[in-house]
């Protein structure tokens, strides 16, 4: 009994090294993972440069006394993720002019502390929030100026002032991306097991047609056979998957 089961792991060890070796030495295989590893390392770049580390360019052109607001939006910009370039127009009617052509994004004109926004269709909401505390902190400098009260030490203590951030639960980023990985991997498992099952499918078709199958069965059992071919093949797409990983998990260390 323990000889008669000896001989069918032997025979279903066999059928899964002609599985592995047969199609591992395969062009399509070899040319697949190539491909697959490439599309990889393209994406993970792609997402480092041009993706994760986009920069939104705002144009704004200043007209008139809201001139005052160029440098401080400027320097506000500095520390966001959006990029301001700015230019001063004499005649606000030729700032509208580059509006309506595409060429401005935003023109400020009028007065400082409550200045006119002309945009051609929306307002980034980052840079409407940066003007609007900038037009505030002009006109609070006016009205303190017309109290008589020397505004420069309350501005520095308004630009000293600020939040102190307490993080509840500091994991849970950290847990919100282990979540979209493990989606991801669950996915990926998914299309592996659906593709290479459809491999399995058509490798008995092929050996079918080519009748290869009647002289394999004639010497093993139909169960040893589709062992073989499942184990053999499914190793064969575990290697693959497990290249495919190592290659991102490099890519990613590299561009972080």
């Amino acid at each position: 009994m323990r000889r008669l089961k000896g001989e069918a792991l032997h025979t279903v060890l066999l059928i899964v090294r002609r599985e592995f070796l047969t199609r591992a030495r395969s062009r399509l295989f070899i040319g697949g993972t190539v491909v697959l590893m490439a599309l990889t390392v393209g994406y993970i770049v792609v997402q480092d440069l041009f993706i994760s580390k986009a920069v939104t360019t705002v144009k704004v052109g200043f007209a008139g006394s809201a001139q005052v607001l160029a440098q401080p939006l400027k320097a506000a910009a500095s520390s966001t993720k959006f990029k301001v370039e700015t230019s001063t127009w004499s005649n606000a009617a030729d700032g509208l002019q580059q509006v309506r052509a595409g060429k401005l994004d935003v023109l400020v004109t009028g007065d400082a502390a409550a200045p006119d926004v002309a945009v051609m269709n929306d307002l980034d909401p980052t840079v409407a929030a940066t003007l609007d505390a900038l037009v505030k902190q002009v006109a609070l400098s006016r009205a303190l100026a017309a109290s008589g009260v020397d505004p420069s030490p309350i501005e520095a203590k308004v630009v000293d002032a600020g939040i102190h951030l307490q993080v509840l639960d500091p994991n849970a980023k950290v847990r919100t991306e282990r979540q979209v990985v493990a989606i991801f991997v669950a996915i990926l498992l998914y299309v592996a097991l659906v593709l290479y099952g459809q491999i399995v499918a058509a490798g008995v078709v092929e050996e079918k047609a080519n009748r290869i199958i009647e002289i394999l069965l004639s010497t093993v059992r139909a169960r040893q056979l589709l062992f073989g071919k499942v184990i053999g093949i499914g190793l064969l797409g575990l290697i693959q998957l497990l290249l495919v990983g190592a290659v991102a998990s490099v890519a990613v260390l590299k561009t972080q």
